[in-house]
């Protein structure tokens, strides 16, 4: 099939401008043919990653797709969970708000299709009468109401008013998924918070579907009850696993596998909340979740995991700088499991373990240690 088939040439030469104003972003942009055929040129005429050789079906991520020295059980069922909490994004206007120089400001108004990806972060029943817009005209609202949550980049969802033109497509794992009905849809609502500088943006979707928020909610609390302290260490002190899960050309769900690298100027990895790192992107997984795990096994790991397991972090994809062949996340936060929530952090051993382990001596290092940690409690807590 020639794109001409798809979209017309005024329709793909607008497209492929959109395409050229979001920089090193990585939204997919559609034009207005049939949706599937216009997903499946872009994924076969990719210049990115041609053949996607590194993106694995969804289905099909399994152990072997780990790096050696990191096949873990408990590794691949945590990132099963991940895989079920990802979801499409389908953007179908730009806001007027989106200020000029920002990502796509010269389509404001427009409504040309944009993708990325996200992952549902919280479920919780709604109380009162059910604001969606059908109830909302109604004499009887509904009482029996869902709110789930979900997180991406604020370059794919910018405000309120793109969130309600947003198609949120849930376990879209497969063409299978999409036409024996598994796969569900509903759209956005409102922006809870969004910062353009951190790249992070967190709307929420209102749903009768009660089976669906049920569904979500217990893979939510599997990633809240997860117990990393059980999990065995990785062979390597020296390995930092970097997994995507995303919607690349706004296909199914796909994985790709890589490395965390450091920041330029920075000695250790945790101490920014964005990361950068090798695992492969194409457009369409702005907004991804990034996850990455750790081998460190004293130190600043304790906050996490009672010093026995290694640092996590996620964060949404952002961007892919050419010039460095690496990609950029947004801003993330490390992952809190449940021992820390019910743990003492300032326990004295846990600071004469961490001190020795940096070598930090000094009153100086130890002020220098401090700030660092205050930065990763403001990552867990928001404080």
């Amino acid at each position: 099939m020639s794109h001409t088939d798809v979209t017309s040439q005024d329709e793909q030469d607008a497209v492929q401008r959109k395409k050229k104003d979001q920089g090193q972003h990585e939204c997919e942009v559609l034009g207005r043919g049939c949706e599937i055929a216009e997903i499946e040129y872009a994924w076969n005429n990719c210049t990115k990653n041609h053949g996607h050789s590194t993106f694995i079906p969804a289905p099909e991520f399994c152990l072997d797709h780990l790096p050696e020295g990191c096949r873990y059980q408990w590794m691949l069922d945590f990132m099963k969970i991940i895989i079920a909490l990802t979801v499409r994004l389908r953007v179908y206007y730009t806001s007027w708000e989106r200020p000029l120089g920002y990502t796509f400001s010269q389509y404001r108004g427009s409504s040309i299709l944009h993708t990325g990806s996200g992952w549902v972060y919280k479920v919780k029943s709604g109380k009162g009468p059910c604001p969606c817009p059908e109830c909302a005209q109604s004499s009887t609202p509904s009482q029996r109401w869902y709110v789930i949550c979900v997180r991406t980049a604020c370059h794919v969802v910018y405000n309120s008013e793109e969130a309600q033109h947003t198609q949120i497509d849930f376990f879209y794992d497969n063409e299978r998924s999409r036409m024996e009905g598994r796969m569900k849809t509903h759209p956005g609502r409102d922006v809870l918070k969004k910062d353009e500088d951190l790249d992070i943006c967190c709307f929420d979707i209102v749903t009768h579907d009660e089976m669906l928020a049920t569904q979500l909610k217990l893979v939510v609390e599997q990633v809240d009850n997860f117990k990393f302290d059980d999990c065995e260490m990785f062979n390597s002190k020296d390995q930092y696993v970097c997994i995507a899960v995303s919607h690349p050309h706004g296909q199914p769900k796909h994985v790709t596998v890589g490395e965390r690298k450091l920041w330029p100027g920075l000695k250790y990895r945790w101490f920014s909340r964005k990361c950068i790192y090798t695992t492969d992107t194409c457009p369409g997984s702005s907004g991804a979740p990034v996850i990455t795990f750790e081998s460190l096994k004293i130190g600043l790991v304790a906050l996490f995991s009672s010093m026995k397991c290694r640092l996590k972090f996620w964060a949404p994809h952002s961007e892919y700088l050419e010039d460095f062949k690496v990609n950029k996340s947004g801003n993330g936060s490390p992952f809190c499991g449940p021992q820390l929530r019910n743990s003492e952090i300032w326990d004295k051993k846990f600071w004469e373990d961490t001190i020795e382990y940096f070598n930090l001596h000094d009153s100086k290092d130890l002020d220098l240690y401090l700030e660092i940690a205050k930065h990763i409690l403001a990552g867990i807590y928001g404080i």
